[in-house]
């Protein structure tokens, strides 16, 4: 049986991920030398 306690578990574990990757994105966005990539990656978006 699925507790509520491994669904808070989980949940919060899957917030820290989140977390956590969008801080490393924040630092590589910080990082100079992935400027270009991140253009080339928002250009891709749009196009």
């Amino acid at each position: 049986m699925f507790s509520c306690m491994e669904f808070t578990r989980s949940t919060k574990s899957k917030v820290l991920l989140a977390q956590q990757s969008i801080i490393s994105t924040k630092l590589n966005i910080l990082n100079v030398g992935s400027f270009s990539s991140i253009i080339r990656f928002i250009s891709s978006i749009f196009m």
